[in-house]
């Protein structure tokens, strides 16, 4: 004999719960219907880095703290993955924080983005083929 359990919620669902979860379907579907591709929230990274690093498609929220001189944050590899990052210089200093593709890719057409004041920040996003600024 098979037992199954059955989750209970705590309390009857709403007519405003049943209402959001219906718009909820009906946004997921139209979604679908137009090919958007979904991709699963998660928690996000943060990185902080002094000097120039490559970063890989597992970060996501990367600080730039180029106190110690200039420094070169270098894009992962543009992949079918549909990654973003956000990049942003921490340190108060004249020193630049260069983005960059990696070997030829671009970023918004250009082959580097520099951040020069702090608080500069960038949010870059691949399509699959090339990086973009959002």
């Amino acid at each position: 004999m098979t037992t199954r359990s059955v989750l209970r919620m705590p309390y009857p669902p709403t007519e405003y719960d049943q209402r959001f979860e219906a718009q909820r379907n009906r946004d997921i579907e139209d979604a679908d219907a137009l090919g958007a591709k979904r991709t699963e929230l998660r928690l996000r990274t943060f990185d902080t880095y002094k000097t120039s690093q490559q970063i890989g498609l597992k970060q996501d929220v990367v600080l730039a703290d180029a106190i110690d001189g200039a420094m070169t944050i270098t894009l992962p590899a543009v992949s079918a993955d549909h990654v973003q990052f956000d990049i942003k210089k921490i340190d108060s200093s004249s020193n630049a924080v260069t983005v960059q593709g990696r070997g030829t890719e671009t970023v918004d057409g250009s082959n580097t983005v520099v951040l020069l004041v702090q608080y500069d920040a960038i949010r870059v996003a691949s399509n699959g083929e090339e990086y973009f600024i959002l």
